[in-house]
């Protein structure tokens, strides 16, 4: 479960990350 659950948020991690830069070349 503590593998699945970093799996996760490293998961989360590049979304956001990716996420901000869509938007950053937006503005």
């Amino acid at each position: 479960l503590h593998s699945d659950k970093e799996s996760a948020r490293k998961i989360a991690g590049v979304l956001i990350k990716s996420n901000i830069g869509y938007s950053n070349e937006i503005f």
